[in-house]
């Protein structure tokens, strides 16, 4: 436990100890038991506590991860760039535009499928991939693209 006195705790936290206090209380009703054993030297955990604090440490820092993980996809900075190309491009311009774009966006997962321009462009419109590089000009259904 980080402090083992309900007055510097509840400093900590910007509350009144009996907030704190009343706090302690209502999670132990939902818990189903102590938390906490209270005496005149101080405070210390049972081993119910003890087994909550580890896992609260463990959620609030799953929590962080997830921020900053989320944090990265909103900036480009991390993620998943679902790259078509077909096998006219692989060996002239992938390798070169690959090499660049990890330099500037190491945390992005790449994941390339090889597919003719046309399958592309339907990957495209439905969601399945990020970018295309095909041959121009293409006859889709939808008109030219």
């Amino acid at each position: 436990m980080e402090r083992s006195h309900f007055g510097r705790a509840a400093t900590r936290l910007h509350i009144s100890q009996p907030a704190l206090s009343k706090r302690i209380r209502s999670l132990e009703e939902k818990i189903g038991g102590p938390l906490l054993v209270r005496d005149r030297r101080g405070v210390a955990l049972t081993p119910a506590g003890a087994m909550f604090y580890k896992e609260a440490r463990r959620i609030i820092h799953d929590l962080e991860t997830a921020f900053e993980a989320v944090r990265g996809a909103s900036s480009g900075e991390r993620g998943k760039l679902r790259l078509g190309v077909g096998m006219s491009t692989v060996h002239s311009l992938v390798p070169r535009a690959l090499v660049k774009f990890r330099e500037s966006a190491p945390g992005v997962e790449i994941e390339i499928a090889d597919m003719p321009t046309l399958r592309q462009v339907e990957a495209l419109i439905a969601g399945r991939l990020d970018v295309g590089l095909g041959r121009l000009p293409v006859k889709h259904p939808l008109g030219a693209v």
